[in-house]
């Protein structure tokens, strides 16, 4: 429906004996399908003859068309939201570690620099590659710097910090342009997490939930069968919820990791200026510089309370992919915004326990996903198991064929007893019955019309197979055990060379 909701699919026979000819005709309410072929052998054939023809009957397509309308343009509408979403977390993921590469590598070289100089004992040395430990050892050197300075009880690391903050990397000029660009790489990743990633996700909360309010009423008519189970209609409405509330921590996290990120980098451009105007004259340039560039103390505060604080809490449970996937300068921070983007996966199969543990980014978008697929996988499951099909089988060969659809001149009248001829329009197919047996009716909604030509092409064989009728306030509850035939007799020397229906016919 509408080109992108796959209702069912039917295997039909002909796919088997690889039959190229095929041709199909639906009735306008999709209550009926005729599919013809050029016939199948009879090694695959249920019974030692050919099946020229197949009539699918799916009344429910027409009891069902106005909630499969909804649910076509929810299926579209929920899919199209996730996929952004999915797409904005991935952007955002990568514009947070290209604003934090810069100051990665530096403290990097500033933990080689403390393992040289002995701060660091023999066993952590050159292991860069553990991220937590690094930016322990790092975060506790950072917090003594800042109490004690330059003293004999920093030891050994005061020096290495004065040669770490007296590198070509700390030019003022340089650094400067460094901290804007890291600036603005992270307000991009908050930008591009509330413009492409949060709208999304507030319109997927508000249509998950209509969907299960339009799911929980239709549940409530009796002797129905919804479409949608009112369950897995709220599963995937509690994960829409699971998914917003995540990504609004996340915002908080990229928030408060932004600050901290600004004082951190306020703090290191007036260190290094205090460490470069270290033994200067009184009135030299690198005094007046380190005093202008002297953080306030609230600042200062600031930095000494996330260095001396623990990390924050992001996740109910970091694994082991999500600790790998943690920066330095994060782990220095204080602040892993990574967590969110980067989780475990986990099995699809207890919906209940994986919510609990939907505490990222990518478990709750994993979790919405796999509840969307099942949720609207159950239509077509309802829809397939109503399909009744019957197999045409004609004993004479043709040369010729054609189907074709027609409304019919059905009214509900006729359930009661009778039918208004003044009001059935003419353009209504309404046959006329020589031979009018017990069950035969000519007021049907739908007929599927089937000519083909019989012999050498002087005989053309007109078929009227009646379809199901079916709509919102009528349930079929039999299915048509007759049909319709007619012949043409052409003149002689005149032969069939090809059959096609145009028009109202």
């Amino acid at each position: 429906l509408q080109g992108l909701y796959r209702i069912m699919s039917i295997l039909h026979l002909s796919n088997l004996s690889g039959s190229k000819r095929i041709k199909m005709t639906f009735s306008p309410d999709l209550s009926a399908m005729l599919v013809t072929s050029d016939g199948l052998p009879s090694s695959i054939a249920p019974r030692n003859d050919t099946i020229n023809a197949n009539l699918y009957l799916a009344p429910l397509f027409a009891e069902r068309r106005f909630d499969l309308q909804i649910l076509t343009s929810s299926y579209r509408s929920i899919f199209f939201r996730l996929r952004g979403a999915k797409t904005g977390i991935r952007a955002s993921l990568t514009a947070w570690q290209s604003a934090l590469r810069p100051l990665d590598v530096k403290f990097q070289s500033l933990f080689r620099l403390i393992c040289k100089y002995n701060v660091v004992p023999q066993n952590q040395h050159g292991n860069v590659s553990d991220i937590e430990t690094s930016s322990e050892f790092i975060r506790l050197e950072l917090l003594r710097f800042i109490l004690l300075g330059q003293s004999t009880i920093s030891g050994e690391a005061s020096n290495a910090f004065d040669q770490f903050f007296t590198g070509a990397t700390f030019h003022d000029q340089l650094f400067q342009r460094e901290a804007r660009g890291i600036d603005a790489g992270v307000a991009s990743v908050e930008g591009n997490l509330r413009n492409n990633v949060l709208t999304p996700v507030r319109a997927l909360v508000y249509e998950t939930e209509e969907l299960y309010g339009m799911a929980k009423a239709r549940g409530c008519k009796a002797n129905e069968t919804p479409l949608l189970d009112p369950q897995c209609a709220l599963r995937l409405y509690t994960s829409a919820r699971i998914l917003y509330l995540t990504l609004e921590r996340c915002l908080a996290a990229v928030v408060e990791a932004r600050s901290r990120v600004n004082d951190f980098l306020a703090w290191i451009r007036g260190t290094a200026s205090q460490v470069r105007a270290r033994g200067t004259a009184s009135d030299s340039v690198q005094r007046q510089n380190a005093r202008d560039r002297r953080v306030p103390n609230g600042v200062l505060q600031r930095v000494s309370d996330f260095l001396s604080l623990p990390m924050m809490h992001t996740c109910r449970e970091a694994g082991d992919k999500t600790k790998i996937a943690r920066k330095l300068t994060e782990c220095i921070i204080g602040a892993p915004v990574s967590d969110f983007f980067v989780g475990d996966s986990f099995s699809t199969d207890i919906v209940n326990e994986n919510a609990k543990r939907a505490c990222t980014l990518k478990s709750a978008l994993e979790l919405t996903f796999h509840s969307s697929a099942v949720l609207f996988n159950q239509p077509r499951i309802l829809l397939s198991e109503s399909v009744k099909n019957i197999d045409l089988r004609f004993e004479v060969k043709h040369s010729q064929l054609a189907i074709h659809t027609r409304r019919g001149a059905w009214s509900s009248k006729h359930n009661h007893g009778g039918i208004d001829e003044g009001i059935t329009p003419n353009t209504f197919f309404k046959p006329h019955i020589l031979n009018m047996n017990d069950g035969m009716d000519r007021y049907r909604r739908n007929w599927m019309i089937l000519a083909r030509s019989l012999g050498r092409g002087e005989i053309v064989e007109v078929v009227a197979i009646p379809g199901c009728d079916a709509s919102e306030n009528h349930k079929c509850e039999y299915f048509p055990d007759y049909y319709l035939r007619s012949s043409l007799n052409l003149p002689d020397h005149y032969e069939v060379t090809n059959i096609a229906f145009y028009g109202d016919d």
